[in-house]
């Protein structure tokens, strides 16, 4: 549809295809095997609903009935009538077969099942109303007669070509050229201006933007769907702006179908912008269907009709998009459209349609309002055209039959003294008959008997009291009676018998009493027990029947008469026989003569208390817990020995008398502590010394209830005793020879006497330790190492070793169990003075002479000759040794690849000797390495002491090739690059460092050296390596066995520990 400048409809034509003509003449209407009932005219009310009609012939010839309708009313309808038609499990897409599944009407083509109408979700055949079953395209709330709207909403701005709505991009197809608005620059500029970014602009304000179902307009019906927008800001003057936007739920329609809907629009706060089209769910196409702006802020148009066709078969939504345009340029805008009457309908519902559906009419009806016994009633039926026009109508008749009445209500059934008053509610149903009375039962429904009167209120009288009754009831009418109520229990009642006084107990000015249930309760709860002690005077509620309870403010020695009586719903019972009760107290608490403490137990003396409450005293108690327990005396008796308490425990001692009246009141506490001798002390040695003992007594646990007084100890098992000081203190015993053992015991003194020997405390005097004698000190790069013998006297013998480098102003430990070990983190070139000492028990020993080093970075050597040379270590070629602090262990050795691997000492070393290009160079047979001079040799270490120094050295004469410094995770790995002065020939490679217990780690292996520019490798006397080689392999050929491990010259260690 297109309008004109001014928002007018200006024309009204189709778009798509032509209409589909039914090429099917005569569609066949089967109905399912649920529709075929014998027809039932006949209905009983409350029960379930009957067909009207078989075989109906409504509809005939070839009229088609597409946006029409058919409709089912009862002739003056009431409330409780309904009519529905038959549904199908699923649709059928069987050639020219109808189905009805959740309200939607489908018709088979032989490949699919498509939808031509839908039963009103208004004219829903309930509570009396019409049943209307309408031929168009299942659309949720066409006609916006719901309360809901049933659509989509987008209720915030849309941008043409930008926003999606159902999935697809709006296709902009507005023609802007249509928009021309006022010179927003110039109000009085007559030139046209035309949206300058079409609705791209976002406003400033963006204002509301709401859908909703409003009664406001219409063009059918009583409602319509507007989509509104108000109160926005445009960014510039003459700027459109687009939304809020609504899409309908998706519908099956074929090409040529009938599309058909009402709209109008309003201006707002300015002009309307407008349009709408048909999208196809499955292509994205989109066929417009309006197109309208407003030529002011204040035009409108009338309503008007869209009448155009479905382009192509397929699954379509109705899409519906608001807007304003800013045509006066005054940046305020907002606008209205109005939706409404949307239908698509084709040309498939033939007269054989409309007479199956009405095949599957039913009614039903309730008992909703008085009626005959049995009545007549009719629904009338029509079928209308597209145009709303009644072709065809036909009546369906009905005879209803009334049934029986509902079941009453019961609101009261109330007992009273040998009667029960009842009150009923008229049943929700009379069954469609006026009830003509009420019959009760007492046996379960055995026997039925008329209410009194036949009304809903009565009483039923001469029943008996204490009985329970059972009652239940039924309404009656003309056809019978109803189902029974639920049965209602009451027991008639009346005034309790007497009940009784079963004890009454003296007490202190109370008596304890115990009142019993009646022998009947009248056939009512009782409610109350109440007593009294003055004759019925005045009377007091019983707190709890059939257990004691205490009446107080009694008068010691005054006998009571007491009473009691009951209560329930029907009043009060007579009073009960007289129980008499004499209250009484308890005794004063007794005198203590005397209490006097012994071992583990307490002699106790009372004398009578000074009243015996008016009872004789049957005995007395003592408690030692603050009377939480109570122990008894002798019958009668005033004294006691207790026995059994823990000596030098504080007990305190509480005593009362007993009567017929009970336990008295308690004396005052008694304190006492029963005693014995101490138990046994703990002795420590303190410290040894020459010739001497420091020794410490510790109080004992127990000092046997009584305070220590002294301590002794012995150095002979017991046979005498020396005193000693109090426990805590520190005392020396001298005189005693060194090196020889002794066992110190101690015990405590108390009141009672001597008490236990403590356990011995054993100990040996000794002297300090003597000098110990440095015999080597090596040194090394950063460190020394230091090899010494200790004192190895009895009488002085050494616990452990410091050592100083400062004179002995400051002293470091020696590590336990050496006699060599390295002092590591020195300075090269430095001279240092090393002096060692023992320490035991009796002290620090004497210092030893100091013994010089000056720390270097210099191979491991061995001991001097006689001639005062260091030896060297060599080796011959795949031999290894390794040494830790100068002490030989045995390394694990492996030949891996190309690498030598040596572990021990806590670390591991790793040797590859390489080509000057860095290639590696392989082993020998028996897994030496071959280092070629000018060549690289690599290594590596792990298990180090971090930040320590590594260095490499090669051997018989000294030859520095380099050093590395520790990692922080003890590792290193480091290229040395191999003297070109390195000799060809047999050589030992030495590779010295420090452990991660500060131990010097020097690991040696013998190496064959090869000169860069020769093929052979040359012995150090100038013969032939390939010759030595040579001589190597035909031994082998010859099963000549090479040692594994031997030495050229032995290099001195000493040993450890």
């Amino acid at each position: 549809m297109t309008t004109s400048n001014l928002g007018v409809p200006v024309a009204r034509h189709r778009i798509g295809a032509a209409a589909l003509l039914t090429a099917l003449v005569g569609v066949v209407c089967l109905p399912s095997a649920a529709h075929a009932d014998p027809l039932d005219p006949d209905y009983t009310v409350d029960s379930p609903s009957v067909h009207l009609s078989q075989g109906s012939t409504l509809a005939s010839g070839g009229d088609m009935y597409d946006g029409g309708y058919l409709s089912f009313t009862v002739d003056g309808a009431t409330s409780g009538e309904t009519l529905t038609l038959d549904e199908d499990s699923s649709p059928s897409t069987a050639l020219g077969v109808v189905s009805l599944v959740d309200g939607v009407v489908y018709l088979g083509d032989g490949a699919a099942a498509n939808a031509i109408g839908q039963t009103s979700s208004t004219l829903d055949g309930e509570g009396g109303s019409e049943l209307r079953v309408e031929f168009t395209s299942p659309i949720t709330n066409p006609s916006f007669e719901e309360g809901s709207l049933g659509w989509t909403s987008i209720e915030s701005r849309v941008d043409v070509g930008v926003t999606k709505i159902a999935g697809y991009t709006i296709e902009d197809t507005v023609d802007w050229a249509a928009r021309a608005g006022r010179n927003y620059s110039d109000p009085s500029d007559p030139t046209p201006v035309y949206p300058p970014n079409e609705d791209n602009n976002v406003p400033s304000s963006l204002g509301s933007y709401t859908t909703s179902v409003t009664p406001d307009q219409h063009s059918d019906g009583a409602a319509s769907l507007r989509l509104l927008s108000q109160s926005i800001t445009t960014s510039a003057g003459n700027d459109v702006v687009h939304g809020p936007a609504v899409y309908s739920s998706e519908f099956q329609a074929t090409a040529g179908d009938d599309i058909y809907f009402d709209w109008r629009a309003l201006g707002g706060d300015d002009a309307y912008d407008v349009f709408g089209y048909l999208l196809n769910t499955e292509s994205g196409v989109q066929t417009e269907l309006i197109d309208a702006v407003g030529a002011s802020a204040t035009a409108t148009t009338a309503w008007a009709t869209v009448d155009a066709e479905i382009p192509a078969t397929g699954t379509y939504r109705f899409v519906f998009v608001s807007g304003t345009f800013d045509f006066t340029g005054g940046l305020a805008a907002g606008a209205s459209l109005y939706v409404d009457n949307v239908r698509v309908y084709g040309s498939k519902v033939s007269s054989a349609v409309v007479n199956g559906l009405v095949d599957r009419v039913r009614y039903a009806r309730t008992a909703s309002s008085q009626a005959a016994v049995q009545e007549a009633r009719n629904v009338s039926v029509h079928v209308a055209n597209v145009d709303g026009s009644v072709t065809a109508d036909e009546d369906l008749p009905v005879t209803v039959n009334a049934t029986t009445p509902g079941t009453p209500g019961v609101s009261v059934v109330t007992a009273g003294d040998g009667q029960i008053a009842v009150t009923l509610t008229a049943p929700a149903s009379d069954g469609g008959a006026p009830i003509t009375g009420y019959e009760f039962s007492t046996d379960g429904g055995a026997t039925w008997t008329a209410t009194p009167g036949g009304l809903l209120l009565f009483t039923l009288d001469d029943l008996t009291n204490g009985r329970l009754y059972e009652l239940s009831f039924r309404a009656v009418n003309g056809v019978g009676a109803s189902a029974a109520t639920a049965e209602h229990e009451a027991t008639p009642y009346t005034v309790p018998n007497a009940p009784s006084v079963q004890s009454a107990t003296a007490g202190d000015g109370a008596a304890t009493v115990v009142v019993d249930e009646p022998g009947f309760d009248g056939g009512a709860p009782i409610t109350q027990h109440q007593y009294s002690i003055d004759g019925g005077t005045t009377w007091i509620e019983v707190p709890e029947v059939g257990t004691t309870f205490t009446i107080t403010g009694l008068t010691n020695g005054v006998e009571y008469e007491v009473v009691s009586r009951a209560i329930n719903a029907a009043g009060t019972s007579a009073t009960s026989a007289a129980v008499a009760v004499t209250p009484r107290t308890v005794p004063s608490a007794p005198g203590v003569a005397s209490i006097t403490p012994a071992d583990g137990a307490v002699e106790i003396e009372l004398t009578a208390p000074s009243s015996d409450g008016g009872s004789a005293v049957i005995r007395y108690e003592y408690s030692i817990d603050g009377g939480l327990t109570w122990e008894p005396f002798a019958a009668g008796a005033p004294g006691i020995t207790v026995t059994g308490l823990t000596n030098g425990s504080d007990y305190a001692f509480t005593f009362r008398a007993v009567n017929g009246a009970g336990e008295g009141s308690s004396s005052g506490s008694f304190h006492v502590s029963p005693y014995t001798v101490p138990g046994a002390p703990t002795v420590a040695v303190v410290s040894v010394g020459d010739g001497m003992v420091e020794a410490r007594i510790t109080a004992p646990s127990s000092n046997g209830g009584s305070a220590v007084t002294g301590y002794e100890y012995s150095l002979d098992g017991g046979a005498t005793w020396s005193t000693a000081p109090a426990a805590g203190a520190s005392f020396s015993i001298d005189g005693l020879s060194n090196g020889e053992a002794h066992e110190l015991v101690a015990r405590a003194i108390n009141v009672a006497g001597a008490g236990a020997s403590s356990a011995p405390g054993a100990f040996t005097p000794l002297a300090v330790p003597a000098a110990p004698t440095i015999t080597d000190v090596v040194p090394m790069d950063g460190r020394l190492v230091v090899s010494f013998d200790g004192d190895d006297d009895p009488t002085s013998l050494a616990e452990r070793y410091e050592y100083s480098l400062d004179g002995g102003d400051t002293w470091a430990a020696v590590p336990d169990g050496v006699s060599a070990f390295t002092i590591s983190g020195l300075t090269n070139g430095r001279e240092y003075a090393v002096v060692l000492r023992g320490v035991n028990a009796a002290g620090d020993g004497a210092v030893s002479d100091p013994a010089t080093g000056t720390p270097a970075t210099a191979p491991w050597t061995g001991a001097s000759d006689e001639a005062g040379d260091a030896a060297t270590p060599e080796l011959e070629p795949a031999v290894t040794e390794m040494l830790v602090d100068g002490s030989p262990v045995k390394p694990a050795v492996t030949a891996a690849g190309n690498e030598v691997g040596i572990e021990g000492g806590g670390i591991r070393i790793g040797i590859v000797a390489r080509n000057a290009d860095g290639s590696e160079r392989e082993l020998t047979a028996d897994g030496a390495l071959i280092m070629v001079n000018d060549g690289i040799v690599t290594v590596s270490g792990e298990g180090l002491l971090p930040g320590s120094t590594a260095d490499v050295w090669a051997f018989s004469t000294p030859t520095f090739i380099g050093s590395v410094i520790v990692g922080a995770d003890g590792t290193f790995t480091q290229d040395f690059a191999v003297p070109s002065t390195l000799a060809a020939g047999e050589h030992t490679l030495q590779v010295n460092g420090v452990n991660a217990a500060g131990e010097t780690v020097s690991a040696q292996t013998g190496i064959l050296v090869a000169d860069a520019d020769s093929d052979g490798i040359l012995a150090a006397t100038g013969a032939s390596g390939f010759a030595v080689l040579g001589v190597a392999f035909t031994l082998v050929l010859a099963g000549g066995a090479l040692l594994a491990v031997r030495r050229r010259a032995t290099v001195s260690a000493m040993p450890r520990g």
